[in-house]
């Protein structure tokens, strides 16, 4: 039987459409009581406005020859890209109907080349919205106004990007528990299942509750034009995960971390890759020749790959007063990789996300504790999930 989760109080579901609307959750901006195991300070209000945090040094800080260079290549790569797809659709998108119309599948080729087109011309819309913050924030010297309209941009860009998905694919989403980001700050585990939720938190939190997301990313999407140039607005952290030199992957998200706001959590994907059968068994027999307890707890994994402890404890040491929140969600499975799309994957999927909230003072300060503790909570991750594909696939 699957693990019942914490009984947070969350508010009801929210589906469909409403879920990212500014007024999807009405619940009271309190926190989750207190437990036992550590010492954490009474919760007071941040008396600083969100825009008035000088997140400037805890960006990113590239020299400016590598990132005009990068920038250089990809946004004229993203440029082209975009409008040789959208020319390109005048003659792909009849033979695409025509095939969706042989096979008998709903629009499936259309939907993808449909989405597909609105995500590339979404990066640029992106862009341009961050390029003209920048202009009217004094070049970007006014810190507290770029910090201010770059956050909401992003969450509305972010929200616009969930939009497109859910419409395009005719997908529900049902919401619990996303207001207990509020009254932070916060450190956020989120599974990672799929080529797409990393967007998801950022439409369905940031632009809803108006907390800021700092993320811990992979070093790969700084080739993502606006991915990089967010990440250099608002404090991320991006990792290369098979490097040899893993101190230097976490001062980087320790250096992210540094003052904090009320309105703001960490978001870190703490398996660091998507989950699928294979990446499972593979990491389990590698746990095997190594370390035969670890091996144990990932096999009790059935869903969810095991976390990979890093980043997470990192977080918990540099962020010892922050409640944890994790997110388990479900629907995603079918996304995994871009083929999954002409699948259809996406299609009417039912999407169920569910987030919950221990309290720093309920988190154990000892390594091993913590080890114990983070696997407990992921076996909840796993449960949740479990759950909603045994329904799916009896319903």
């Amino acid at each position: 039987m699957p693990e019942k989760l914490p009984n947070t109080k969350a508010a009801a579901p929210v589906h469909a459409g409403a879920v990212i609307t500014s007024t999807a959750v009405a619940a009271p901006r309190k926190r989750l009581a207190t437990g036992t195991l550590a010492s954490s300070p009474p919760h007071t209000p941040d008396p600083r406005p969100l825009k008035a945090v000088d997140v400037r040094p805890h960006l990113r800080n590239d020299p400016w020859p590598s990132k005009v260079l990068r920038r250089l290549i990809t946004v004229p790569a993203l440029l082209l890209v975009t409008a040789l797809w959208l020319a390109a659709g005048v003659v792909v998108l009849p033979v695409f109907f025509v095939i969706d119309v042989a096979t008998r599948k709903p629009l499936l080729w259309c939907r993808f080349y449909i989405s597909l087109a609105f995500i590339i011309a979404g990066q640029i819309y992106g862009i341009g919205g961050m390029f003209v913050i920048w202009l009217i924030s004094g070049f970007g010297r006014n810190y507290q106004r770029c910090n201010d309209l770059s956050a909401r941009w992003t969450g509305y860009w972010g929200k616009w990007n969930v939009d497109v998905l859910r419409r395009v694919y005719n997908m529900t989403f049902t919401v619990e528990g996303s207001e207990v980001l509020r009254d932070g700050p916060t450190i956020l585990l989120s599974r990672h299942a799929s080529i797409i939720d990393t967007i998801m938190p950022i439409g369905l939190v940031q632009q809803p509750h108006g907390v800021r997301l700092r993320i811990v990313l992979k070093h790969e999407l700084l080739y993502s034009a606006t991915v990089d140039t967010i990440g250099h607005r608002v404090p991320t952290a991006f990792v290369k995960r098979s490097s040899g030199n893993q101190e230097r992957e976490l001062a980087a998200v320790r250096k992210m971390t540094g003052d904090m706001h009320a309105q703001e959590t960490v978001l870190l994907f703490p398996e660091g890759t998507r989950f699928s059968p294979s990446k499972h068994a593979e990491i389990i027999n590698k746990l095997r020749s190594k370390d035969a307890a670890a091996a144990a707890r990932a096999e009790e994994l059935t869903h969810v790959l095991p976390i990979r402890p890093g980043g997470a404890l990192t977080l918990l040491d540099e962020l010892p007063h922050a409640d944890v929140v994790f997110c388990a969600h479900t629907g995603f499975e079918q996304a995994n990789r871009l083929e999954n799309f002409f699948a259809g994957g996406l299609y009417r999927a039912d999407v169920h996300v569910k987030y919950w909230r221990v309290p720093a003072s309920a988190i154990p300060t000892e390594q091993a504790a913590r080890m114990a503790f983070l696997h407990n909570e992921w076996r909840k991750v796993n449960a949740f999930v479990a759950e909603h594909v045994a329904q799916a696939k009896h319903a």
